[in-house]
């Protein structure tokens, strides 16, 4: 698999977006391996081809989501 490589605006776009997400998390949850985890699946989403700044968003929620819903529960 050849490595995805990002322009500026795409790279700005995804640190805001987990800026955005990780600022969400109950305080309990705002972990190093959190945060990684977090960035790793908007990596894999803009390697997919989802760059936008909304795919991005939602991408997020859906991540955040799942610690509030309890279904992962690093951190604790």
């Amino acid at each position: 698999m050849n490595p995805a490589s990002y322009d500026p605006e795409t790279i700005a776009t995804m640190k805001s977006v987990l800026d955005g997400a990780i600022k969400t998390l109950p305080t309990r949850y705002r972990t190093q391996t959190n945060n990684v985890a977090i960035a790793s699946c908007l990596l894999e989403a803009a390697a997919e081809g989802h760059r936008s700044e909304e795919a991005l968003l939602k991408i997020a929620a859906c991540e955040v989501e799942k610690y509030r819903s309890g279904c992962l529960t690093r951190g604790r």
